[in-house]
């Protein structure tokens, strides 16, 4: 059973990171072109109204997509009720963001607004039809039939949204790649999983599901907010150029992170909530899941930061080299999500949603307090202040009732994670000094690259780092001939004499 869980959980990971990989190349590959084609005002535009899209959007799964993912045994009239719950739910709210568009268009002053909103909210009833068919995924981990659908709609919207722009759409293409983009998952979905929705509703099948998920809708709702209403304050109080900038700078290393720790998170709960009663084995699959992803995250934040400037200029232009700063500071903000979404996962998968209720509500309270002092002055002021401030204070929080659920501190955690650590700020200072050569950035983009990756794996092998261990152990002797050769002797060795996390 527990071999056949692991096969599970391994081959769920690796479809799911292909479904990321894939739909975020291409997502950045598109975001390269349309970059060079649409302004930062554009970009700007669509970001002033995301805080109102997502809200929507969390409130339409009502967190009983997680909850029908976290139950244990599911029935079909389950299944039913989330569906029809949650479309009934999208056309309500449909309905108010259509009639509160001309209101919000109203407070950022752009009559534009208006149109944009009713177009991009058709998007909520598109994720409503989903809500059982991604439980479905989940719960059976088939992150091949979702990579499946990923590329799908991704490949639709890459070529909806370069084909409008270059015909001259502006802020429209990507409005309608957005929801183009939704139409194509949501009948990919429905051909590709074969669940289908009889006439079956029950409130007493949903009352259960809302015990796990009214929490985990407040929860996501102020996650969701914090996330967002900086943005909306950006873009009130200066400009839609600055919200423009500060959103390309965190979309590069929220793209990086979320494919790696996106299929280690959406793997974590359902393999988690397996143990629910076995916490030494909970423990021990997140200890694992910290170390792995951390061994991934680090070393591309890393380089990311370092090489900002040659990548916004080679793969944006110099319109967005403003974004240059953001993009370092996201780096470091990113860097902490391992902490911060294995922690809660582990919280989740015991059904303690009333924990993890508590502290989303201490850390948004501060982190508001701590956005609305800081944005009064610039906003470089804000984004330092999110990730030196606000970031090492939620991972503080996160991890503060595990130290007593499971016996898993976050001290424990960070000397799980040091020499990861320890060796990216070795092969920072090395990509750093090669900044300040007088080269074509060019060139110097190529080196820091260079010296980063080549770095980062003879340093992990010669301290033979947690992280290379689990790697090894997880994906067997096999795994060695996936590294280049020059290193293949050495993790050989390593192998040979491994000791597990």
């Amino acid at each position: 059973m527990a071999s056949e869980l692991k096969k599970q959980v391994v081959k769920g990971s690796i479809w799911s990171l292909l479904e990321r990989f894939s739909s975020q190349a291409i997502v950045f590959i598109v975001s390269m072109v349309l970059a060079r084609i649409l302004s930062p005002t554009d970009y700007g535009t669509v970001a002033l109204l995301s805080l109102f899209i997502l809200f929507a959007s969390v409130l339409i799964d009502g967190g009983l997509g997680l909850a029908l993912i976290q139950k244990k045994e599911v029935s079909e009239m389950d299944f039913n009720s989330v569906f029809y719950c949650s479309l009934c739910l999208s056309c309500v709210l449909y309905i108010v963001l259509f009639i509160v568009a001309p209101y919000i268009a109203d407070f950022y002053n752009d009559s534009i607004l208006v149109d944009i909103l009713r177009v991009q909210a058709i998007t909520l009833l598109f994720a409503s039809i989903n809500t059982v068919q991604n439980a479905e995924i989940a719960r059976n981990l088939l992150f091949n039939l979702s990579f499946k659908v990923s590329l799908i709609s991704t490949i639709t919207s890459a070529v909806i949204g370069i084909g409008m722009a270059l015909l001259g759409y502006g802020v429209w293409a990507l409005v309608w790649s957005q929801v183009i983009s939704g139409l194509v998952a949501t009948i990919s979905r429905w051909f590709i999983v074969k669940w289908r929705p009889k006439l079956m509703f029950s409130f007493s099948a949903l009352k259960p599901l809302f015990g796990f998920g009214w929490k985990m809708v407040i929860v996501n709702l102020l996650d969701t907010f914090y996330k967002n209403f900086y943005g909306v304050l950006i873009g009130k109080i200066y400009t839609k150029e600055d919200l423009a900038f500060v959103n390309k700078g965190q979309n590069q290393p929220l793209t990086i992170m979320s494919s790696i720790e996106g299929t280690l998170g959406r793997v974590a709960l359902p393999t988690m909530s397996k143990f629910q009663n076995d916490k030494e084995k909970m423990v021990a699959t997140m200890r694992k899941m910290i170390v792995c992803s951390t061994f991934f995250v680090f070393p591309l934040m890393t380089i990311l930061a370092c090489t900002a400037y040659g990548q916004v200029k080679l793969m944006f232009g110099e319109q967005w080299l403003s974004c240059i700063p953001y993009v370092q500071l996201a780096c470091f903000q990113m860097a902490l999500y391992p902490l911060h979404n294995m922690n809660l996962q582990a919280i989740a998968a015991l059904g303690r949603t009333d924990i993890s209720l508590v502290l989303e509500i201490v850390k948004k309270i501060f982190s508001i307090i701590v956005v609305l002092v800081a944005v009064r002055y610039s906003v470089m002021t804000l984004m330092v202040c999110m990730a030196f401030v606000i970031g090492p204070f939620c991972v503080m929080v996160n991890s503060w009732p595990n130290r007593k659920l499971f016996g898993y501190s976050i001290f424990q955690q960070l000397a799980d994670i040091l020499p990861t650590m320890g060796v990216c700020v070795i092969i920072g200072a090395a990509m750093y000094f090669v900044s300040f050569w007088n080269i074509h950035y060019l060139v110097v983009f190529t080196l820091q690259v260079i010296v980063g990756i080549v770095g980062y794996l003879l340093l992990s092998i010669a301290f033979k780092t947690k992280g290379i261990r689990e790697i090894l152990s997880i994906g067997g002797p096999g795994i060695i001939s996936k590294f280049p050769k020059f290193t293949q002797p050495y993790m050989t060795r390593i192998y040979n004499n491994l000791e597990l996390v």
